[in-house]
């Protein structure tokens, strides 16, 4: 017989010479044919090259029968993904679900009819070769991903070089006596803005370990009230309504929180952001904070989040209705406050606006 390597190939095992002829002649056409007539053969050439693409096994054989053969080839990493189609003069339901549950793909019987046996063939080795398929698209998948990863950590290092040499002249600038206020005032705010570019660098980093569980968290108190104070003293919001225990906010009050004071600034920047851009900054916007075990603050704005986010109003990329946004406000807030051994919670509708609960460790 000819080998045709483009051909798929079939292995058919029985102990049986005439079945096997009949099987053959069915098959020669259109595949490659392997014959073991025995359980042991059929083993050694299943896992010998070239390993057939699919396995046709006989149930009833002397010494190592179908069912023990197809166990020991489901068990074996070099062969449990060959599938195997018994065929059998076995009609009973139990044999038939006996064979499917060892792991075989289909169960044919004898009389073999020409047509059913070419049709199934067929059809099992389109479908090993699209799960094939599929799995070297997800390898490829994931060795792009991790290639990103690496090319955005590498961009993220290679970035905090010439920024840190940016800070460095600008800070030397600055304390030339010489200098004029005006262009003072320009270098402040170029050293300001180099701060945040590698504030920024160094969330996203901090982020990707988030992400990994692998952040190192190093928990110490937080003074929740002096961090929305800078919030609101760096970007120009309307200054929020402010309550604590439900009283008005007075000056020099505290509320402390447990976790790092960057993080906290980095997730209520985001939440306070949000809030008042959905309000087109026409109004102030509402945060209430209460003491407790854990920590509550509640930041509320007077529009409702947009039907179609609310389900997965945390998720990445998720936004609506801004050119700009990136979707990940939200979901960076959730996953800072998770970190952080807290939760979070979005509660949406007319008569409250929307309401972002944030539950804190103390």
């Amino acid at each position: 017989m000819t080998m045709n390597a483009s051909k798929p190939r079939i292995m058919i095992v029985d102990d049986e010479r005439l079945n096997i002829n009949v099987l053959n002649d069915i098959l020669k056409d259109d595949y490659q044919i392997k014959v073991a007539m025995n359980g042991e053969q059929a083993l050694r050439r299943a896992m010998s090259d070239p390993q057939p693409d699919l396995i046709l096994l006989d149930i009833q054989m002397p010494g190592m029968g179908g069912y023990e053969v197809c166990a020991k080839l489901k068990a074996d990493p070099l062969t449990s993904d060959i599938p195997v189609i018994f065929i059998t003069n076995l009609s009973d339901d139990d044999d038939e679900k006996r064979g499917l549950d060892m792991g075989a793909v289909d169960y044919l019987l004898k009389p073999m009819r020409p047509a059913i046996i070419l049709a199934r063939v067929k059809t099992h080795l389109g479908l090993k070769q699209a799960r094939a398929t599929l799995a070297q698209r997800n390898a490829e998948l994931e060795r792009m991903l991790v290639l990103r990863e690496t090319v955005e950590n590498i961009s993220r290092h290679d970035l905090k070089g010439p920024l840190s040499a940016i800070l460095g002249a600008t800070q030397l600038m600055l304390e030339v006596d010489s200098m004029s206020p005006e262009h003072k005032k320009l270098l402040a705010m170029q050293e300001r803005a180099a701060y945040k570019i590698l504030e920024m660098i160094n969330r996203s980093l901090d982020m990707l370990k988030m992400e990994q569980g692998t952040y190192p968290l190093q928990p110490v108190a937080v003074d929740l009230l002096k961090v929305i104070g800078r919030i609101f003293t760096e970007v120009r919001y309307r200054t929020p309504h402010i309550f604590v225990q439900g009283q008005p906010v007075v000056p020099g009050q505290t509320f402390c929180v447990l976790g790092e004071e960057l993080l906290y600034y980095s997730m209520l920047s985001n939440l306070i952001k949000n809030a008042t851009e959905a309000n087109h900054n026409q109004e102030s916007i509402t945060i209430r904070l209460e003491s407790g075990n854990p920590a509550v603050v509640k930041i509320q704005n007077s529009i409702m989040v947009p039907e179609a986010i609310r389900d997965n109003f945390f998720e990445k990329y998720v936004t609506s209705g801004k050119r700009s946004g990136t979707g990940l406000g939200t979901y960076s807030a959730r996953l800072i406050v998770t970190t952080l051994g807290g939760s979070i919670r979005m509660d949406t509708s007319p008569e409250i606006g929307t309401i972002i609960t944030l539950f804190l460790p103390v």
